[in-house]
């Protein structure tokens, strides 16, 4: 892999939120991130470790400005595990949401990103985004990149309301007005 090509490192996800340094920085002087992949509970009981793959382009240096990665959330990759010591894997690891096609998307998402209008995003549509990583090497998790929307909408503001008139009619049936007893 001198010459080029992509690695996949499987790796405690910490590693990648500054507990990896100087490994992590100095990874990005020779080669890409092209995706971090937070990954399931996949050691079920055995292991209290949160792991991530980290796909790189290899042979490559980062490019802060101009190298945007996919993170893509995938904890919830479609399979339900089971702390069974002695019973096969078909007890084990069972397909419950459709773990096959779950992979097959993240696989989608990796090489080829979401896509013109999303296309490559079904299961993953609130667990993927991507953007752009320094070359200190302690921004590669999900967590640091996930986008959360905090602007409420109408539907909230209406709830809000719906909430609030109900809670000041039952003080006004108990005979209170809100600042205590009349």
């Amino acid at each position: 892999m001198t010459h080029g090509g992509r690695a996949a490192v499987l790796i405690q996800e910490n590693a990648g939120s500054g507990n990896g340094l100087p490994f992590t920085a100095n990874i990005l002087k020779n080669n890409t991130l092209r995706a971090s992949i937070k990954m399931a509970d996949i050691f079920c009981g055995k292991a209290s470790v949160q792991t991530a793959i980290y796909v790189l382009e290899v042979n490559r240096p980062h490019n802060a400005d101009n190298d945007l990665v996919r993170f893509i959330d995938f904890s919830n990759d479609g399979y339900t595990r089971m702390n069974r010591k002695k019973s096969g894997q078909s007890v084990n690891l069972r397909d419950t949401d459709h773990a096959k096609e779950r992979y097959d998307e993240v696989c989608r998402l990796v090489l080829y990103g979401k896509g013109a209008n999303d296309k490559n995003l079904h299961y993953f549509k609130d667990c993927y985004t991507e953007d752009y990583i320094t070359l200190s090497g302690n921004d590669w998790t999900y967590g640091q990149h996930q986008k959360i929307d905090t602007v409420p909408t109408e539907e909230d503001f209406q709830n809000v309301v719906r909430e609030y008139l109900s809670w000041k009619v039952g003080q006004v049936l108990k005979g209170e007005n809100g600042l205590g007893k009349q």
